[in-house]
């Protein structure tokens, strides 16, 4: 990955990867602060490259949505930007700063129960809010 993309975000380390793409923290060049943002390289599918526009315009639908959800909803990273970029999809998300479960560790029931119900509201928003990404 290039370590400047679209000659703004500065990637300075990897968050994580997966089947879906990577994470990577990375700073906005072009602001005052020099914020952290976090930038989500999504992978398509090997045997959807064919159907570049379909994943296109799925791809367009499912920013539109983060930013949505980002927007009214405190748990949900705000959506900075979308973009594609030498045939890749990009996302740049808010960065969150905070533990991972990993480095916590064990956890009493008390936090337990405070992270779930956290969690449980999220996704219950989200559900509300009737999001359909491919017709049927």
């Amino acid at each position: 990955m290039n370590s400047l993309l679209i000659n703004r975000y500065e990637v300075i380390d990897t968050l994580g990867k997966g089947g879906f793409g990577e994470t990577f923290l990375a700073k906005d060049t072009q602001m005052p602060s020099k914020k952290f943002v976090v930038i989500k390289k999504l992978k398509p599918l090997h045997d959807q490259t064919d159907n570049l526009d379909f994943l296109q315009k799925l791809f367009q639908k499912e920013a539109q949505v983060l930013e949505q959800l980002g927007q009214h909803c405190t748990q949900i990273p705000t959506l900075y930007a979308s973009f594609i970029e030498d045939g890749q999809f990009y996302l740049i998300q808010e960065h969150i700063e905070g533990e991972s479960l990993a480095d916590i560790g064990i956890i009493n029931f008390a936090r337990c129960e405070a992270i779930l119900s956290s969690l449980l509201n999220t996704l219950k928003y989200i559900h509300s809010q009737n999001i359909r990404l491919v017709a049927n």
